[in-house]
């Protein structure tokens, strides 16, 4: 909110959280479906997002590679806007991956990241980042990538 604010003071800034800590992928996939575009489908009274940002935590894991990868698309799936295909308004989806949501990676969190990164070069996604050594907060990160959405 606090970067979206900074380039559009006036603008009315809804944050609806959504904490997965300590599930498996495949329990936040189940989640993903219930509350993305999967919703709306059948339910054009509610207020679609503008805005999905997805930060799904290093921690959740699968059994197997193949789950993994299976798990994390449908992640991302159930957050894109399907909208034309059912009519309805579109949003825009990013995905943060832990270098930014979860500060200082570990051998472990890297191997997430780049298992994530493989995920999401299947997907026309953007993706938040953080660059090896690069010191600034995830908001200056996601202030930045708005920046550079705005003034190419």
């Amino acid at each position: 909110a606090p970067a979206l604010r900074r380039r559009f003071p006036d603008s009315v800034v809804e944050v609806t959280t959504w904490q997965p800590n300590a599930q498996s992928l495949a329990a936040i996939e189940a989640q993903a479906k219930e509350t993305g575009w999967w919703r709306f489908r059948g339910e054009t009274a509610l207020p679609r997002p503008d805005l999905v940002v997805l930060a799904v935590p290093s921690l959740a894991q699968a059994p197997s590679a193949a789950e993994f990868y299976r798990s994390y698309y449908w992640i991302m799936n159930w957050s894109l806007s399907n909208g034309k295909a059912l009519a309805l308004p579109e949003w825009d989806c990013l995905v943060v991956l832990p270098s930014v949501a979860e500060g200082e990676m570990n051998p472990d969190k890297r191997r997430a990241e780049e298992h994530a990164l493989e995920a999401i070069g299947g997907q026309d996604i953007p993706w938040l980042r953080r660059q090896s050594g690069e010191q600034r907060s995830a908001q200056v990160l996601f202030s930045a990538w708005v920046d550079a959405l705005l003034d190419p």
